[in-house]
């Protein structure tokens, strides 16, 4: 654990599931000296070109899952698809055209380029490894697996106050991994595990198609998101009544 004034209890920690290139929690690690970040990446490539780097980030190179040792990483064209989830290889839905056109979703993000064998750990043992801190957040956007992802936490789940999940509701045609469970089924786990759903939203005109969206639970009957999410994100979460 970094050092945080006032010691580990004072202390706010948020896993970063899925950090791609930074880290979400930039903001608040430079606004407060007692915000520790442990991401998860997978992805060696883009460990290796991460854009915000501090002493309160801890990036490690693994993915997290139930299954504790190794397991397949696949590897799209477009590094943001890379997913422990297989493809699901049947998508039959409109290409779009992204990143002024450098990235196709159909052969860029659908398909996997290569399978690579990564080390996994389990949000568990991640969990067990954090002494008592202030506040656990948990942020998961791992492309298909985000339900395997906070099911690996175990009875250790009841230490995380707030969580952001990638969900999926898209039919069998437009799904992008084997492993997507309705939204729906996310939703409940999260209710018998304590939380509180607050509504969910599509961040582009593609994640919306897709049925994609980011959800957002917490413990509190009046939680607010605004220390440790995106601004553009937190106007569009409304706290929705149990």
């Amino acid at each position: 654990m970094p050092h945080v004034p006032g010691g580990p209890r004072n202390a706010t920690v948020a896993l970063d599931v899925g950090v791609l290139r930074a880290c979400d929690f930039s903001k608040q690690v430079l606004a407060d000296p007692s915000f520790v970040v442990i991401g998860f990446e997978p992805n060696y490539a883009m460990v290796q070109r991460q854009i915000f780097v501090h002493d309160r980030v801890l990036l490690l190179p693994v993915a997290v899952s139930s299954r504790e040792g190794f397991q397949t990483l696949h590897v799209s064209n477009h590094p943001g698809c890379a997913s422990l989830s297989a493809p699901a290889g049947n998508y039959t839905g409109k290409e779009f055209t992204m990143m002024g056109g450098l990235m196709h979703l159909s052969k860029d993000c659908v398909i996997a380029a290569k399978d690579v064998a990564v080390p996994t750990i389990s949000l568990e043992s991640v969990l067990r490894r954090i002494p008592p801190v202030k506040k656990i957040l948990v942020k998961i956007d791992a492309q298909g697996y985000d339900f395997e992802v906070i099911k690996s936490a175990g009875a250790q789940l009841r230490r995380v106050e707030a969580a952001v999940l990638e969900t999926q509701d898209a039919p069998i045609g437009l799904r992008l991994y084997q492993s997507q469970v309705p939204r729906a089924t996310i939703i409940e786990f999260m209710r018998r595990s304590g939380f509180r759903t607050h509504s969910c939203q599509g961040l582009s005109r593609v994640a919306r198609y897709l049925g994609e969206a980011d959800c957002a639970f917490c413990r509190k009957a009046a939680c607010s998101l605004r220390d440790w999410m995106h601004d553009s994100d937190v106007d569009a979460i409304h706290v929705t009544p149990p």
